[in-house]
């Protein structure tokens, strides 16, 4: 009797044992399978490390791309399983790893060239973070100091990495710029060469006529109802002084009417102002009317008057421009080259698991 007992403490000690070390591995195992990744290496370009989320980042900026392409394509929306359907062949997700990994060469190749051109770029991504926090800080007090501050008040990490990605790419290409030689004779050929596209827009006068469209709905059914009826009675070769002065007696004196132009000086400013007046005057022929527009709550029609050809731009006048764009060309030849010859190593296994459905 004394044994048996003796035989079950054993027992009851070793089931104890072996249930605790089972609890402990079962816990081992869940810390394993949590672990962070955010900072493992997906990628390498030329030796120049990408870690899990910098690769996050930009993927989630090429997210709306490759839903666009499928939704105009193919008239497909994202739904649970968007991401690893094939359609017609493609596949959403395998599209949006690749659009990330080249944009991803396209950065690492660019900043690579940087460093070794003397320009500054954050040493990592984790650099970087350290970067943004710094300037946060430092705007953060900037604002409790009343002092004046360029640009946003605090950055996100997206729109931070573009700015420094931005501005160091313009460092790299003024850099570049003095090694490029670009000699006068060689702008001079680029300009005869492409002379059509330096010509001038053509000049267009044309009767305007406008009203503010900011009132009541009421007001705004009735402000409808007479432009259409204006526009109407444009195109049907009405005078114009007779129908506006008849309208304008219905909309109690707040229609507008006058000459306008839109030429080489008033050019930048009025497609700003009124974008769709713009460009619809200049689709028209002499004698057109457009449709009704509306600019900013400005409804408006224009019937053109006249238009009048213009020359080229000069040669010495657009002499810079062409220099830059010239240096521009030569620095896209040179990126392309160096995406061309990039080495580029995968983790597989990371590769495979990461999905835009868990990019936060």
């Amino acid at each position: 009797m004394k044994i048996t007992k003796h035989i079950n403490k054993k027992f009851i000690y070793l089931f104890f044992f072996i249930s605790v070390l089972i609890f402990s591995l079962i816990i081992i195992l869940q810390i394993f399978a949590k672990e962070n990744i955010s900072d493992k290496i997906i990628l390498k370009v030329n030796n120049e490390s990408v870690i899990i989320d910098e690769y996050k980042l930009i993927m989630e900026s090429k997210v709306s791309e490759v839903t666009s392409y499928f939704k105009q394509k193919y008239d497909v929306d994202d739904n649970k399983d968007f991401w690893s359907s094939s359609v017609n062949g493609e596949i959403p997700l395998d599209m949006l790893k690749k659009l990330t990994t080249e944009e991803l060469v396209k950065i690492k190749v660019q900043q690579i060239k940087a460093k070794a051109e003397g320009v500054f770029v954050a040493n990592s991504y984790s650099d970087f973070l350290s970067e943004l926090k710094n300037e946060n800080n430092r705007r953060e007090s900037a604002v409790k100091e009343k002092k004046v501050i360029y640009g946003k008040k605090q950055y996100s990490i997206s729109e931070y990495y573009r700015l420094l990605y931005n501005n160091m790419v313009s460092d790299l290409k003024k850099k570049l710029e003095e090694t490029y030689l670009i000699k006068e004779e060689d702008i001079k050929e680029f300009y005869d060469k492409n002379k059509e596209s330096y010509k001038l827009p053509d000049d267009y006068e044309f009767d305007y006529i406008s009203i503010e469209y900011k009132s009541s709905e009421k007001d705004k059914e009735l402000i409808n109802n007479t432009m259409s009826e204006i526009c109407s009675k444009l195109k049907q070769g009405a005078d114009i002084n007779t129908v506006v002065s008849y309208y304008n007696q219905i909309l109690e004196g707040k229609l507008k009417y006058e000459i306008n132009k839109f030429d080489k000086d008033t050019m930048r400013t009025e497609s700003i102002k009124t974008p769709k007046l713009s460009v619809a005057i200049r689709k028209l022929k002499v004698g057109q009317t457009t449709e009704v527009l509306n600019d900013f709550d400005i409804l408006s029609i224009g019937k053109v008057r006249k238009i009048s050809a213009n020359n080229y731009r000069t040669f010495e006048d657009a002499k810079e421009s062409i220099k830059n764009q010239m240096a521009d060309d030569k620095y896209n030849l040179l990126i392309e080259d160096l995406i061309a010859q990039a080495t580029i190593e995968f983790d597989n296994k990371l590769y495979i698991k990461i999905d835009p459905r868990n990019l936060s």
